[in-house]
């Protein structure tokens, strides 16, 4: 960089723009720190923060959504809890724990050493494991899904973590850790006022654990796999499919996916995990061992004699050479062959229009392409879902907001029978689970509810069995509405208790005018009576009698439409 030729861009844009914690660190992780020429780019810097910070940052505010949510849902603030993180059963709490005090450990030697530069790529690993696996991974345990043990455990590991990545990061990029510090030490009695007060934190040797830490590089080498056959195939991960197999010349790797099945099934939308060593019988009837002599060094090692040597080496059986495979060595004919040598690859033998299959270190990985209708079905019901999701982001909706969602079908453009209403009633469980609320039609929503936000769709993909088994695409018209959480009545009731139509219209004017908090306030002061005043009089309205205060309380009691 020269001053005089002014090759690089002002300071206080890169500042203004980026913050000055990004140039810090685009710094540190540059040659300057080794007294070396750096070519000054606005992208590194933007890359910092691209790579780092934001998920950093979205890491964090996802923390936060998650402990206000326990207190909204539970009443009880959280309250970290060092030993209950350490203390854990689970295995994802126990590999994040593990990874994090494993980049402790290697910040701190690195530090002493002045090798300010390699902390960063170290750093930017952990982050990436911490927001796309970690966290994407346990959403459900930290919502409380699988109960408050879990939802306590998940909380306690993740604060853990990011207090500490705060600690150790705080020299290197003191204004973010501090913003992040500032709220995290809200739930720390006593807490220092700064970050920056504290220690950068020692290794927990407890914690550490090399054989979870491989056990999850395997797992997440097979779901980029299964992900990339997927992509391959325009296969939506909506979509479940019935298995993923691994066939591999290691059972190190085989019990590691044993143990983590249930999250790869979870992760690649598959119904089940299979495991096969390349010498098993069922193995040999999915792939198959080819060799490759590497020419160029053994034919100067074997001169004139190689086409001999090429020979013996192409005559291996499928036994030879998945015992090379696992061990990286072989004997042949009084000659000692490695890994350089001798390249082994795993093809996969079996029907390609119903199966693919992509290599990994060791083995192959087999990924079935053939849903069945009812896959198909829980697809169609989980797009629905993602896009109730989208509204609610759109509209600006925090995970403690209540709503209820109302949908509408028409008939097919081409004339043919909608599919879409049908499968939303086959699988409305499965929605309910997955949004927290059941879909309703719209016929059956308050009609005075507020809309919050609405989706007209006029080509819905709806995905079903096409020739051959293969995925066929058809367009129906689909209408989402996002409804203000509010008070259902039933009408048959309401009906007999305040007989005069208009009187009955007024008492649900009353109830859909007001905001559902004060009406379940008022009922509960009401002691389960919400009282309504109508030309001087007043009527009672019984809590899941005449008046339910959502969706589900309403359906449950036979109240809707």
């Amino acid at each position: 960089m020269s001053k005089r030729k002014k090759n690089y861009p002002p300071p206080e844009h890169i500042v203004n723009s980026y913050g000055a914690d990004a140039l810090r660190l685009y710094l540190i992780n540059s040659p300057v720190v080794r007294a070396d020429n750096l070519r000054f780019k606005e992208a590194g810097v933007k890359q910092v923060v691209r790579d780092l910070f934001l998920p950093w940052y979205h890491a964090y505010r996802l923390f936060v959504q998650c402990a206000r949510a326990q207190l909204h849902q539970t009443g009880t603030a959280f309250a970290p809890d060092e030993k209950r993180a350490l203390a854990s059963k689970n295995i994802m709490d126990k590999w994040i724990l593990a990874a994090f005090n494993g980049l402790v450990d290697f910040a701190r030697k690195e530090m002493e050493a002045y090798r300010l530069y390699t902390v960063v790529p170290r750093l930017v690993e952990m982050v990436e494991q911490l927001t796309n696996w970690y966290l994407r991974m346990n959403k459900e345990r930290f919502e409380g899904g699988r109960g408050e043990d879990e939802r306590r455990d998940s909380l306690s590991v993740a604060f853990e973590v990011l207090m500490g990545l705060c600690r150790m990061m705080a020299p290197l990029t003191p204004f973010l850790t501090e913003l992040i510090y500032q709220n995290l030490r809200r739930a720390v009695a006593d807490a220092p006022e700064s970050v920056h007060f504290l220690e950068i934190p020692q290794v927990v040797a407890a914690a550490i654990d090399p054989q979870i830490e491989e056990d999850m590089k395997m797992m997440q080498t097979l779901i980029e796999k299964g992900r990339a056959i997927r992509d391959r195939h325009g296969v939506s991960l909506r979509v479940p499919l019935p298995t993923i197999t691994l066939v591999h010349c290691s059972q190190a790797s085989l019990t590691a996916i044993e143990k983590l099945r249930d999250y790869v099934m979870e992760e690649l939308n598959v119904r089940e995990v299979k495991t096969a060593l390349v010498t098993d019988a069922d193995a040999r009837a999915l792939v198959k061992l080819k060799c490759l002599p590497n020419h160029t060094l053994l034919g100067k090692r074997f001169g004139k004699t190689y086409g001999n040597v090429q020979k013996s080496i192409r005559a291996l059986t499928h036994e030879a050479l998945a015992a090379f495979l696992s061990s990286g060595s072989l004997t042949l004919d009084g000659e000692a062959f490695g890994a350089d040598d001798i390249l082994v690859q795993l093809e996969y033998v079996g029907e390609k229009g119903a199966r693919d299959a992509d290599t990994t270190d060791g083995g192959l990985v087999l990924l079935d392409l053939r849903p069945s209708a009812a896959m198909l079905a829980e697809a169609n019901a989980r797009e629905v879902c993602a896009h109730v999701q989208k509204m609610r982001k759109d509209a600006g909706l925090r995970k403690e907001d209540v709503v209820e969602v109302g949908y509408e079908c028409a008939a097919p453009a081409d004339g043919g029978a909608a599919a879409l209403p049908a499968t939303l009633a086959e699988q409305a469980e499965y929605i309910a689970g997955r949004i927290g609320r059941s879909l309703l039609p719209l016929a059956a929503c308050p009609p005075r509810a507020v809309r919050l936000h609405t989706e007209v769709h006029d080509a819905f993909k709806v995905l079903a069995i096409g020739d051959g088994g293969a995925i066929a695409q058809r367009a129906e018209p689909l209408t989402l509405v996002l409804l203000r959480g509010c008070a259902f009545v039933d009408a048959a009731k309401l009906a007999a208790l305040v007989p005069d139509a208009a009187a009955r219209d007024d008492v649900v004017n009353y109830v859909h005018c007001r905001d559902l908090a004060a009406v379940r306030a008022d009922v509960a002061a009401g002691g389960g009576v919400l009282r309504v005043p109508l030309g001087g009089q007043t009527v009672e309205l019984r809590h899941k009698v005449h008046l339910f205060l959502s969706s589900a309380e309403a359906k449950a009691a036979g109240a809707l439409a």
